[in-house]
């Protein structure tokens, strides 16, 4: 009887078994090739939704500013600038004055005037008469060393006067490519010749000429008004500081003296053809215009990056990557409502503008994206030259 063989392999059949190889077949390699481009779908699909999102936040945006604010863009602002014939143009005539006084007037502020140019007596005279108060009478070498600065520029001081007689004034006004950079080397210099009438009606005051103290007065608002419309955040507050200098030297004057009823209602008429509400509402769409266009700009690739934040090239690229130009769209549509929320707070009175600009600015440091990463100094450089304007809102906020 043949007994069957153990079902058992034998030593050389195992060996042989363990090394034959296995074949792969094709799904580690289908897995190869998906997986990268599932990530890049992935990927496309995130940036398209965020493409799509960001074009319907901004589109959104700009409707709601259309509806609420028609003609806002920089191009409406310009075209819509009042003009002024040049007998009327009070600009013209503060132009003249500045070219006559010495380049020290020019400082940017009076207390500056020692400091900003060779140290000299009527510097430090002109600083001191800005600190004091204003019930506080110049000391007799102060009103002594201002009384002939103001003989020495007598001409220049009478053609200032004149300048309470107009009602409106224009700077030409060129859009640079850089909108940050727009020139206002004029407007800044209109300053020097408020100061100059400030000095004039606080010297008149001294000497018991009240109302003459208070012509000067109206002078420095017509030197206000000569700024007229320029579409720009940093004129509208020369303009609105200049109706604070005016308001000061008339302060000044009424505690030095008792004015004719004439002169007072003279002045009284002039300060109310001045709204600070609406300066305040003009400088802020100037600012929210030139915001938006200059991103536009960087967006649409027609200015350089460093064009737009004011600063050499450095590392940062000439232009902006096609691929993160939503983010750009974004960055405008949350600026434009953010401005939009700022101009409707100007126009609120004053007891509820105070309140309504800290939480306004509550709102605008939680809303910095820190996901942005390295395109964040970048879209931060593009508004960095305005941020200045928008920090000297608030003295004007709370004070006017």
């Amino acid at each position: 009887m043949d007994v069957p063989e153990a079902d058992h392999p034998t030593p050389e059949s195992a060996g042989a078994e363990a090394v034959a190889p296995k074949p792969k077949g094709w799904r580690p390699l289908l897995i190869a090739v998906l997986q990268p481009l599932l990530i890049l779908a992935a990927a496309y699909t995130l940036w398209a939704k965020l493409d799509q999102l960001a074009a319907r936040r901004l589109a959104a945006a700009i409707a709601a500013t259309d509806r609420i604010d028609p003609g806002w863009r920089l191009g409406d602002l310009m075209a819509a600038r009042e003009t002024v014939p040049d007998d009327e143009n009070a600009a013209l005539i503060v132009a003249r004055v500045v070219a006559m006084l010495p380049e020290y007037w020019r400082a940017p502020s009076a207390s500056q005037l020692g400091r900003t140019w060779p140290p000299s007596e009527v510097g430090q005279a002109l600083g001191r008469l800005a600190s004091l108060k204003a019930a506080v009478r110049m000391d007799d070498a102060t009103a002594d060393v201002v009384r002939d600065e103001l003989a020495a520029h007598a001409d220049a001081v009478d053609l200032a006067r004149t300048v309470a007689g107009y009602d409106r004034g224009r700077h030409e006004v060129e859009i640079p490519p850089n909108l940050f950079d727009i020139h206002t080397r004029e407007t800044y210099e209109a300053r020097a010749v408020g100061r100059l009438l400030a000095a004039d009606a606080a010297i008149r005051a001294q000497d018991g000429d009240v109302d003459g103290a208070l012509e000067s007065c109206r002078a420095i608002l017509g030197v206000g008004r000569s700024i007229g419309d320029e579409p720009n955040m940093l004129s509208t507050l020369v303009r609105v500081a200049v109706v604070g200098d005016a308001t000061d030297a008339a302060r000044r004057a009424l505690a030095q003296g008792e004015p004719s009823d004439e002169a007072l209602a003279a002045l009284q008429a002039a300060l109310l053809r001045e709204s600070p509400h609406a300066l305040l509402v003009q400088g802020l769409r100037s600012e929210r215009a030139i915001r938006d266009e200059a991103v536009r700009r960087v967006r649409d690739a027609e200015i350089p990056i460093p064009a737009a934040g004011g600063k050499p090239p450095g590392d940062r690229p000439d232009t902006f990557p096609k691929w993160a130009a939503f983010t750009l769209d974004n960055m405008r549509a949350a600026d434009l409502e953010s401005m939009n929320e700022l101009i409707s707070i100007a126009r609120d009175p004053r007891p509820r503008r105070a309140k309504a600009w800290e939480a306004w600015q509550a709102r605008a440091v939680r809303s910095k994206r820190p996901w942005l990463g390295p395109l964040g100094p970048v879209l931060a450089g593009l508004t960095a030259g305005s941020e200045s304007a928008l920090t000297s809102t608030e003295n004007a906020m709370t004070r006017y």
